[in-house]
Formats: C-alpha cells, sequence, structure tokens
C-alpha cells in the first residue's frame, strides 16, 4: 500500500481522482473490444458485469467526485475527467467528439453518479426494494443511453 503525503485538500482530491481514473481506464481497455461493438442490446449486461463491481468498490470516490464537481471552482471538475476517458476509450471520428461528450456525460455518466450517490437513500425514502430499483433503473439506462449507443452503431 502506498504511503501519500498531501500539502492540502486539493492534492488528496487529486490523487483520489487519479487513482480512480487509472483504475477505469484498465476496465475500459479491458472492456474496449465490447463497449460499442456489443450492441446496445447488451447495455444492462455489460453494466452488471463489468462495471457494477467498479462502481461499488469506489462509491466513496464517487460521491466525492460528484459533491466536487458540483462545487464552482476554477479548477476542471473531476466528473468531466471521467467523460473524457469513455469519448476517448470509444474512439470513433473526430467530428463527433462534442456529441459524444454531451451524450456520454447527461445520458451515462450523471444518470450513473446519481445513481451510486443515491440509491440506498432512494431506496428508503420511496420504500421500494433495492432490487426492484436497480431493475427499473438498468431498463431506463439501457433505453436513453441505450438509444444513443444503438444510434451511433447504426452510424459507424
Amino acid at each position: 500500500m502506498a504511503i501519500y503525503h498531501f500539502k492540502g485538500k486539493d492534492d488528496i482530491l487529486e490523487t483520489l481522482v487519479a487513482n480512480f481514473l487509472d483504475e477505469y481506464r484498465q476496465l475500459l481497455q479491458t472492456a474496449k473490444d465490447g463497449t460499442h461493438n456489443e450492441g446496445a442490446d447488451q447495455m444492462i449486461d455489460r453494466l452488471q458485469s463489468r462495471y457494477a463491481g467498479f462502481a461499488m468498490d469506489n462509491l466513496e470516490v464517487v460521491r466525492i467526485m460528484f459533491v466536487e464537481s458540483l462545487k464552482k471552482t476554477n479548477g476542471t471538475p473531476p466528473i468531466f475527467k471521467v467523460a473524457e476517458e469513455i469519448v476517448n476509450a470509444g474512439g470513433g471520428r473526430e467530428s463527433d467528439t462534442d456529441k459524444r461528450f454531451v451524450a456520454e456525460f447527461f445520458s451515462g455518466v450523471i444518470p450513473l453518479f446519481a445513481y451510486l450517490c443515491f440509491h440506498g437513500q432512494w431506496c428508503g425514502y420511496f420504500k421500494i426494494d433495492k432490487q426492484e430499483f436497480d431493475k427499473l433503473f438498468l431498463a431506463h439506462i439501457a433505453e436513453s443511453h441505450g438509444s444513443y449507443h444503438k444510434n451511433r452503431e447504426e452510424n459507424d
């Protein structure tokens, strides 16, 4: 285990984000062949088999990145860096980079981060079974974000 010495909160955040992104980059590289090529139809399976464990293992870092991204600062919101990794890993044409950033960020990253941050509280407040909530959320993501991937596949 590495021992870190930090000058302040910003250095801690930078290290947390860098470590998260390194691990996430490795996950994306491992799944690169299937990220878009498997099709939107398998989105739920990919989320459950490839990304759920990583997300839950890093839940507190996700929460920190989400909260820190909401703060008005001069720095880059950490959550933007996650979107950048997704877009960079997906490859594709240079001409559609802006479209991909918007689609990945607003239909993928934000809903997934919000789900991770609020799923426990949501289930308690709205008195819904966690498995049922997960099922509903995954169906929504497959429909909304999946349609973006399906359209992208058809246009590639």
